[in-house]
């Protein structure tokens, strides 16, 4: 061990040394203590630029963290504290750290700045602390939940009868802030009062009464609503359309009825009955519907005929309803005067114009509005222009004559009560031209090329209405074939006819069959047919054959009528004075054909075959020349070889 030594002790030199070194050490400390001063005077705002100014709780913080890390808000406007630490290298709290807060969404929750998160909106937000460079988040959720139902409007909802509402329903939370963006789902107790779509829109059904029911998120609520009748129509319920002679009471007294949308009655309506242009009486004028929700009065006509209305109307009921009745005209105070009589039209045809009369009182003036019926009595349609007099008195009507000639009659009957006598009017009809035409007899017949049809072709020709034309001009074109008369007058019955005979080729024939004054032809058909069989020919004409061999490839035998047209199922019948026939009796085909096959006899020299056709005179013969064999001449000898054969044989080969 070993000892100090004093500082007296120690030589000259040493203790400079060490004094040199004391003073050094001392300049330093200094030195790094003003630096010190400065860094603190520069980051506390003393010195230098503000944005590096530091807080004294901020310095030395090295970690930042907030408490808790994630939260959630059960109800709006909730209210959740958030505590931030900040930390320095050592893990001490540091006290007075400037933090600044702030939250992602806003709009679902905002912070304070102390840490204070208000629930604002559902959804998830994230609040973040920054102190210096450090960032802490916490992640907070607004989740409120249902706490109850509220459903729009009073307690008790009042509908009226057949109403359409939307009725609204919102969730809550415990602090009675509505939660947006939930909707509620319906039920009604009873669809038969108040029906409910999957929208909220509601429906009254028929009066009642009914609870409706709205869950939310499983929060149920409900709300009574009532039905109630309200009056919605007039109806008339008897009494409309009556009839009365001018100056009288209707003989039913007018019964209205006020109902519901649905129908149902409404009692203690009050209800006005007005007369329109003020003639007549309704008494009484006022009446209040009973039980069942009807009210009368008693309708007295005015002294003028025609047609009036008894105008209805209740309280709540915007439309008024409209009685009608006929006050009817007294014959001693009516003239009637036929107007544009004596016209002349074609059968079936309208008149060029319309018949009328005119109805007026006996001082002459015109009475309106008053019914008029017209009756066609020898046939005819009849059109009213209008079924009653017009403000001249005058009713008009357009007359279609009916298919008969001569004189034809309407009659008119004013009123409906037959108390006036009627009027009779009359006009002439003539025939009407030719408007139509038919093919009644000759059409689509079969017959001989050549010859005439066994029936006349018959056109009827008709007018407008469907009656017969006599003397209509019917001109008759064939295509094939003729008539003897191309231009026929029909008869009086309508109908012209004309014989048609057949062109001299088989086949499809038509006639084209027009008629004066009407533009579209009438087309006739008819098939012609081959005459009977009339001539054969048989090919081949000659021959040269073989005895005992077949004739060449056959004979074929072709018939044909006396136009040269070929005859198709004719039978014909071969006959051969040698030899034999396969087949020798044969029908014809498509083309007038039949073929046979002719073996050659071995004896006879000259061979001849016969072809004939049955039912007809028609016969064809076919001569045949063969050669016979000399009887005299010895065979001729067989070569011994058949060089044919001998060649045909390869030969072997030789090594």
């Amino acid at each position: 061990m070993s000892e100090s030594v004093p500082r007296s002790k120690l030589p000259v030199t040493h203790r400079s040394v060490t004094k040199a070194t004391s003073s050094f050490a001392k300049t330093v400390s200094t030195l790094a203590a003003l630096v010190s001063v400065l860094s603190f005077a520069r980051a506390y705002g003393v010195i230098g630029d503000d944005a590096a100014h530091l807080t004294v709780g901020d310095i030395g913080a090295v970690w930042v963290g907030i408490s808790p890390s994630a939260d959630t808000a059960d109800a709006l406007n909730d209210t959740l504290q958030l505590t931030a630490t900040v930390k320095d290298k050592s893990g001490s709290a540091l006290v007075g750290a400037s933090l600044n807060w702030i939250s992602d969404h806003p709009e679902i929750a905002s912070v304070t700045e102390s840490g204070a998160v208000i629930a604002h909106a559902p959804g998830v937000t994230t609040v973040t602390a920054t102190v210096g460079g450090l960032v802490a988040r916490s992640r907070v959720v607004v989740r409120p939940y249902v706490a109850s139902v509220r459903v729009a409007g009073d307690s008790d909802i009042v509908m009226r009868d057949s109403e359409v509402r939307a009725i609204s329903a919102r969730g809550v939370d415990r602090r009675g802030y509505v939660i947006p963006g939930m909707f509620a789902k319906w039920r009604t107790t009873d669809s038969a009062i108040v029906a409910v779509d999957s929208n909220g829109l509601f429906r009254a059904v028929r009066p009642g009464r009914a609870i409706l029911e709205a869950t939310i998120d499983g929060v149920r609520a409900q709300a009574p609503v009532t039905v109630i009748p309200t009056a919605f129509a007039l109806r008339v319920a008897s009494g409309d359309n009556q009839r009365a002679p001018a100056r009288a009471a209707l003989p039913l007294p007018v019964v209205v009825r006020v109902v519901s949308r649905h129908g149902l009655p409404i009692p203690r309506a009050k209800v006005r009955f007005r007369l329109e242009g003020g003639e007549g009486a309704a008494e009484p004028d006022t009446a209040v519907t009973d039980a069942d929700g009807r009210a009368q009065t008693v309708w007295r006509m005015g002294p003028i005929p025609g047609s009036r209305r008894l105008l209805v109307l209740a309280e709540g009921i915007d439309s008024a309803l409209a009685v009608t009745a006929d006050a009817e005209p007294i014959a001693a105070e009516t003239r009637i005067v036929a107007l544009d009589t004596g016209q002349m039209a074609d059968i079936g045809a309208k008149l060029a114009r319309p018949v009328a009369i005119r109805v007026t009182d006996t001082a002459g003036r015109p009475l309106t509005d008053v019914p008029v019926t017209w009756v066609a009595l020898d046939g005819g349609t009849l059109t009213p222009l209008s079924p009653r007099t017009d403000s001249l008195g005058e009713a008009r009507v357009e007359w279609t004559l009916s298919n008969r000639a001569g004189r034809q009659r309407v009659r008119a009957q004013v009123g409906t009560t037959r108390a006036v006598p009627p009027v009779v009017i009359a006009a002439s009809a003539k025939p009407g031209t030719a408007s139509t035409a038919w093919i009644v007899g000759g059409n689509t017949q079969t017959g001989t090329v050549g010859a005439a049809l066994a029936k006349k072709v018959a056109i009827k020709v008709l007018d407008h209405a469907g009656n017969p034309v006599p003397s209509a001009v019917v001109y008759f074109a064939p295509v094939q074939g003729s008539v003897a008369d191309s231009a026929i007058m029909a008869d009086t019955t309508g109908v012209a006819r004309a014989l048609w005979t057949l062109d001299r080729e088989p086949g499809p024939h038509t006639m084209s069959v027009r008629v004066e004054g009407i533009a579209r032809p009438l087309i006739v058909s008819a098939t012609a047919r081959p005459g009977t069989a009339s001539a054969i020919e048989l090919t081949p004409k000659q021959a040269v054959g073989t005895p005992g061999k077949l004739l060449g490839s056959g004979v074929e035998a072709r018939v044909t009528d006396e136009f040269g047209n070929v005859v198709k199922g004719a039978t014909v019948t071969f006959k051969a004075t040698s030899g034999a026939l396969s087949p020798a009796r044969v029908v014809t085909d498509e083309k007038g054909r039949a073929r046979t096959r002719w073996t050659l006899g071995r004896d006879a020299v000259e061979q001849s075959l016969v072809a004939r056709v049955i039912g007809s005179g028609a016969s064809a013969t076919l001569a045949a020349r063969v050669s016979l064999p000399t009887t005299n001449k010895a065979p001729a000898k067989t070569p011994a070889k058949a060089p044919a054969r001998s060649s045909t044989k390869p030969k072997k080969k030789t090594s």
